[in-house]
Parts: C-alpha cells; structure tokens; sequence
C-alpha cells in the first residue's frame, strides 16, 4: 500500500508504502529465524535514507506433515474415491493451518488428517471466496465414508 490507489493516475510520491508477506514453511524451519532472514534480506535491499521496519503479526507456526503410511490415510483415500468416484491427490498444503502441528505434539501416537473439498481458484478465505456446491455435498458424503472405511479396518484388525 502507498500513495495514490484509487482510479486514474496521480504522480504523488507517496510518504509511507508497505506491504504484507506472507510465507509457507516447510518442516523444520523455524518462523522465528525465517523472519529474521527475512529483515536481514529486506535491510540489503533498502536504499540508504529509506527506514524499514519489518514485524511479525501472531498466528503463524511451524510447518506440520503427516505419514501418509498410516491407516487412516487409507481409509481416507478409500472413502475419497468412493465419494468423488476419482483417484485422490494428497498434497502439501493447509496455508497457515498450525492447529495440526499442536495436536501432533498433544498427542504424538495419533495420526492427524485433514480433509480438504474446496477447490484452488475457490479464494479461500478472500473477500470473494466461494464453494462448489457439489465438492461441498460430496465432501459430506466422503465424510461419511471415511467413518464407515475407518471403523472397517478398525474392526478388522
């Protein structure tokens, strides 16, 4: 943000800019020494007479991955299949999800699964974000599934 933003154009230099960064860590990195890397990257690029100054908003935390060797991540795959009648694509991502990370560490022996039904040009969590109402009914219906797959396997044993 910074100086003139609404329609047309001004020629104004503005007094003050910013901007907001955001980052998705992976495992093993530590929020806390990124965004130190960060200040250290950003205090290079300043030209001289120019004052930064770079903070950390709270809500952040360490990045989290799961075995996808378990159980219950098979269960989850089985009941996806059935529910969307394609083949599920487990991937990487959650944004800035750290609740999975504090229940890892709460509960160490138990696996922790997320299940996403949203799609990626959905703009999550933007002012104009939106839902497939079909993903959302099939999601329901996944959900379904994946306790009855789960409780299978359990009985199984």
């Amino acid at each position: 943000t910074g100086g003139f933003q609404g329609e047309g154009s001004k020629t104004i230099i503005p007094q003050r800019a910013g901007a907001k960064v955001s980052m998705r860590l992976v495992p093993n990195q530590n929020p806390g020494k990124i965004v130190k890397s960060f200040e250290r990257w950003v205090a290079k690029l300043t030209p001289k007479g120019v004052k930064v100054r770079v903070s950390m908003v709270p809500g952040g935390g360490p990045a989290f991955v799961e075995d996808l060797d378990q159980p219950v991540f098979q269960a989850a795959f089985r009941a996806l299949r059935r529910a969307f009648g394609a083949e599920p694509v487990f991937e990487r991502c959650g944004g800035s999800i750290f609740a999975p990370e504090i229940f890892k560490r709460a509960y160490a022996q138990t696996p922790v699964l997320m299940m996403g039904f949203g799609l990626p040009g959905e703009n999550a969590h933007a002012p104009n974000e939106w839902l497939d109402l079909d993903n959302f009914r099939l999601g329901i219906i996944a959900s379904a599934y994946f306790y009855e797959e789960f409780a299978n396997k359990a009985r199984n044993k």
